[in-house]
């Protein structure tokens, strides 16, 4: 339940930022990447920003500070308000939400297709050109491998899931004979 909160916090954040602040849209999604990173990857940085100590205005100053042009006021806000409400873990999922909106407004189709084994180069250049036919645009593809997919491939375009996974197909499998066997 933490998890969707944090993704529906994100979510609003990067829309706020995204709506009062269009034309820095590209250097703030920049910006809440790069402070996203240090917070994995410097665990001192994770810990001034999550230490209770410190105060709030001096993590303000640190990021504003580190911020690589002057952003509109908004910017300073949202950040502030992160800092008061110690969410600074979620740098990472407002970016990746920006990087979500801003395809959207370039009407990029962010395309994931998860295999039960990697795909031969081949199958992903044709699976590309079928979902660009498919979405009647430009697409953003990613590939994943998950074993227990068994066999087949899912493809996640935005809320649409076409699942043809031997794993799925096992599960209908399974629930027609649970039904059949209850009767």
């Amino acid at each position: 339940m933490k998890i969707m909160k944090a993704e529906l916090f994100a979510r609003e954040y990067a829309r706020v930022l995204d709506r009062l602040a269009p034309d820095e849209r590209a250097a703030i999604q920049s910006y809440f990447r790069r402070l996203g990173d240090s917070m994995e990857q410097a665990g001192d940085v994770k810990t001034f920003f999550n230490h209770p100590a410190i105060p709030d205005s001096e993590k303000l100053h640190s990021l504003e500070s580190t911020a690589p042009q002057r952003f509109s006021p908004v910017v300073g806000r949202v950040l502030g308000d992160i800092i008061k409400r110690r969410m600074t873990f979620l740098f990472t999922a407002i970016a990746d939400e920006m990087e979500r909106l801003s395809d959207e407004a370039l009407h990029i189709h962010s395309v994931l297709v998860t295999s039960a084994a990697a795909l031969p180069e081949n199958l992903r250049k044709k699976l590309t050109e079928r979902m660009k036919a498919y979405c009647a645009g430009e697409v953003k593809m990613q590939f994943a491998v998950d074993g227990a997919l068994m066999a087949g491939f899912c493809i996640k375009i935005g809320d649409t899931v076409i699942d043809n996974s031997m794993r799925t197909e096992l599960e209908h499998i399974r629930r027609k004979l649970m039904a059949v066997s209850s009767t």
